[in-house]
């Protein structure tokens, strides 16, 4: 009879089960519990890897899906929007949509008006709440602009450390501890 083992990230099973000498189709991995059954024939391998599981070096593998992990996150982060005040001319912090064509539109609108003149502009009282159009300054889009530009980076430069971090990661250990977290 099959035995479920709990597994640590989700991304090593397979991983584990070659390095057991199993074959990695006959282990079924049950994502909603984060455990594996494995034939009773594999199990002592197994746990002898998943004893020494933290120490492992990390393979390739591995270390590329971790890397498109983080990636995804990242890039998910920088379409999800960021805040801005335009420059004062809200109370408080509202949301500018951030998706690539929003992006777009943003730069085109910031770049084309001259000095003195405004352009109607949206934001959002809330993540994915109504746009509301709004009078925009030319100051006041520029500064749109670079709260946007400075959220876009911050999240790139955070995904850089991690990745570079990801890449200097000797064990599994480290590996797994490589996680993202900002919002």
């Amino acid at each position: 009879m099959a035995k479920a083992v709990t597994l640590l990230p989700e991304e090593c099973w397979r991983f584990v089960a070659t390095l057991a000498g199993g074959d990695p189709s006959q282990i079924i991995w049950h994502p909603a519990t984060s455990e594996l059954e494995v034939p009773d024939a594999e199990q002592a391998a197994l746990d002898s890897v998943l004893a020494n599981y933290d120490t492992l070096t990390p393979t390739t593998e591995s270390i590329a899906n971790k890397i498109t992990r983080l990636s995804n996150a990242a890039g998910a982060l920088i379409v999800n929007g960021f805040q801005s005040d335009a420059g004062g001319l809200h109370t408080g912090l509202k949301w500018y949509d951030s998706q690539q064509e929003d992006q777009l539109n943003l730069i085109g609108s910031a770049s084309s008006i001259d000095a003195g003149e405004s352009t109607i502009y949206f934001y959002r009282d809330t993540v994915g709440g109504t746009k509301i159009y709004v009078p925009h300054t030319r100051a006041q889009m520029k500064n749109v602009l670079q709260d946007g530009r400075d959220r876009k980076l911050a999240i790139l430069i955070e995904f850089n450390a991690k990745k570079v971090a990801i890449l200097a990661a000797t064990t599994m250990a480290e590996l797994d501890a490589i996680t993202w977290t900002m919002t």
